[in-house]
């Protein structure tokens, strides 16, 4: 976790003071976070994180393979995602939905040739 929050802290060009300031947590602690010195921080700290560095909380909680899938997915497209699944939206329904949509795509290009 130390690791991603650290990722975060310097994509968006911020010192750890800076993160320290805004987010109103200790500067000591936030390096002892990134060092991997403290191990479990409260919900509460990583919702203050989070919300400096303008990412989802769950981005700091899960594991490495996880993070790679919510980075590419913006909160929209987890909206969305979520939406279909509540609306009863099947995973095959949306893979079919994909397909024709390619196939609207591919059947366009010829048209233009």
């Amino acid at each position: 976790m130390g690791k991603r929050i650290k990722k975060y802290r310097l994509r968006k060009g911020y010192s750890i003071s800076r993160l320290a300031e805004e987010s109103g947590i200790a500067k000591s602690y936030i390096s002892f976070l990134e060092r991997d010195q403290r191990k479990n921080p409260s919900v509460e700290t990583l919702k203050k994180l989070s919300g400096v560095l303008n990412i989802p909380l769950e981005l700091l909680m899960v594991d490495e393979e996880r993070e790679s899938v919510l980075e590419v997915l913006d909160d929209d497209w987890l909206r969305l995602i979520k939406e279909a699944k509540e609306s009863g939206v099947s995973k095959e329904e949306v893979k079919n939905y994909i397909r024709f949509i390619q196939y609207n795509k591919w059947n366009d290009q010829l048209k233009r040739k």
